[in-house]
């Protein structure tokens, strides 16, 4: 099976650091896929901001390393990555996240990157790994690639339900986390939805300028989960949250779970 480990660095606060929810979410998408779960491994997920030397350590044959690109770990990513390339260079580094821009000028100034992705991960990345076994990676929406010399931009498009995704929480995405740091107090990022009802020009949170939601029951069990896991704090990534008739009873549910 081949290897693959994401990255999705944050800081710690006093001893306090967030689950890598967004690698999680993938993860957990990409492991309901049967076809997928017979070629792959999902080794890892290097979610502190470790020493470079130390986190490379942590790779064994990786045939994929993705990374999740915020502002504040973009240039640890970009070092992260140079090194895995040098170490491991058939190993397929992926870039994805808020901070990829979609004009593709990442590929072009980092020649240790192959593949970035646009948008929302979860669908895109299982289109990946599958379209890699079929050596086709080119039918993959919402990415670029080098080809023949060439950067390659693939058409763009936008997940409408998320009926289907599943809960990293639930799946026991980071259980292995959790229990290998028991010194340490999780902080975590909850979604009720996606999208925004807005179409502000500075913004970019409403891919596709849709609103779309998690199911009720998810979204319950989830809280509870992070309760009953004893998360110190919880920010609600949703961009309009109390918006909604379902909101109120969400945010009574929170309130009753309290542990």
């Amino acid at each position: 099976m081949k290897n693959i480990y994401f990255v999705q660095v944050g800081f710690e606060f006093d001893g306090s650091v967030y689950l890598p929810y967004a690698a999680g979410t993938i993860i957990a998408y990409c492991q309901s896929d049967a076809q997928i779960k017979k070629e792959y491994n999902f080794s890892d997920i290097i979610f502190k901001r470790e020493l470079l030397a130390s986190a490379i350590q942590k790779l064994e044959e990786p045939y994929i390393v993705a990374f999740s690109c915020s502002v504040w770990n973009m240039e640890y990513n970009k070092a992260l990555a140079k090194m895995i390339k040098k170490r491991y260079p058939d190993c397929i580094i992926v870039f994805g996240g808020h901070s990829v821009s979609d004009d593709a000028s990442l590929l072009e100034d980092e020649n240790y990157i192959d593949v970035l992705i646009f948008g929302e991960g979860e669908t895109v990345f299982s289109a990946i790994l599958k379209n890699l076994i079929d050596n086709n990676l080119g039918s993959t929406e919402n990415i670029a690639y080098r080809q023949n010399g060439a950067i390659i931009k693939t058409p763009r498009s936008y997940c409408k339900k998320l009926d289907d995704f599943p809960s990293p929480y639930l799946n026991g995405v980071f259980d292995k986390i959790i229990s290998e740091n028991k010194h340490s107090e999780f902080l975590s990022v909850l979604e009720t939805n996606r999208g925004c009802p807005y179409s502000c020009a500075y913004c970019d949170w409403c891919a596709g300028k849709k609103m779309r939601f998690f199911p009720l029951e998810k979204v319950k069990a989830e809280i509870q989960w992070l309760s009953d896991n004893k998360i110190t704090y919880c920010f609600c990534a949703d961009s309009n949250f109390g918006m909604f008739d379902r909101d109120e009873e969400i945010a009574e549910y929170i309130i009753s779970s309290k542990a």
